[in-house]
C-alpha cells in the first residue's frame, strides 16, 4: 500500500489547462487516457464539453446543467456512451475575490462533494487532459495541505491512503459505464491505467489476456 504524501500542482483559480509543462506533478496525460473503439463498430469521439458553474449554483448545489445531459437515465448506451468518454470538463468560477484557494473554500467543497454523491461517473466522463477531477478530488479529500509556489499553481500535498481510497471507489461506477459502453476488457484496463496515471499511482496490474476465437478449418 502506497503511504505518505503525494504533491500536486493545481492552478489557483481552477481555470481550464493542461499544467502539466508548469508544474511536474500536475495531472498525467497517459495511453488510454483518450476514448477507445468498443464493440464491432466505429466510435467517433464526441465533442468536449465545458461546463462553469457560478456562486449561485455553487450555494444552492444545482447540478441541473450537469445532470440534463449526463444523468445517469439520460445516458445512451454503446459507441454512443463510449464517445463521451474523456470529454467533460467543469470548473466553478466568481470566486476570485476570495484569498482561498477554490479547493479550500466551504462552499465549493461542498458543491464538489454534493456532486460526487449525487453522479459519481467522473472517472469515466472527466477530460483527464484537464484540471476538472483533481479539482474535484481535492474538494472531497479531508487530508491535505497547500502552498503557494509563487506562480500560477499551488502545490497541494494529499494523503496517499486517502486519495487511493477515494479513486477505488470510483471503479464500481467507471466500470459500469464502460460495460454500458460496450467496452472489451481492456478498454477498460487502459482506461483504468488512465486515470492510475492521471494521479501518479502506482498501476502494477497486467493487462488482460486475449481471447482467441475458435479455429477455422
Amino acid at each position: 500500500m502506497l503511504r505518505g504524501f503525494l504533491y500536486f500542482g493545481i492552478s489557483h483559480l481552477g481555470t481550464h489547462r493542461n499544467c502539466q509543462r508548469e508544474f511536474p506533478h500536475a495531472p498525467a496525460i497517459c495511453d488510454g487516457a483518450l476514448p477507445a473503439p468498443c464493440g464491432d463498430g466505429e466510435l467517433t469521439m464526441s465533442g468536449p464539453t465545458k461546463l462553469i458553474f457560478f456562486p449561485p449554483e455553487v450555494a444552492e448545489g444545482n447540478l441541473s446543467p450537469l445532470l440534463q445531459q449526463f444523468a445517469e437515465d439520460k445516458l445512451p448506451q454503446g459507441n454512443e456512451l463510449g464517445a463521451m468518454m474523456n470529454t467533460l470538463d467543469f470548473a466553478v468560477r466568481g470566486y476570485n475575490d476570495d484569498p482561498s484557494e477554490v479547493y479550500a473554500i466551504l462552499e465549493v467543497r461542498r458543491f464538489y462533494q454534493k456532486l460526487h454523491r449525487e453522479w459519481p461517473y467522473a472517472l469515466f466522463f472527466c477530460d483527464l487532459r484537464e484540471e476538472s477531477l483533481l479539482m474535484l478530488t481535492m474538494c472531497c479529500l479531508q487530508n491535505l495541505e497547500g502552498k503557494s509556489t509563487g506562480g500560477p499553481l499551488s502545490k497541494v500535498a494529499v494523503d496517499a491512503e486517502e486519495l487511493i481510497e477515494f479513486v477505488l471507489a470510483g471503479w464500481g461506477p467507471l466500470k459500469e459505464m464502460c460495460e454500458r459502453a460496450g467496452f472489451s476488457e481492456r478498454a477498460i484496463y487502459d482506461r483504468a491505467k488512465a486515470v492510475m496515471g492521471y494521479y501518479h499511482l502506482p498501476f502494477d496490474v497486467p493487462p488482460p489476456k486475449r481471447v482467441n476465437g475458435p479455429k477455422r478449418f
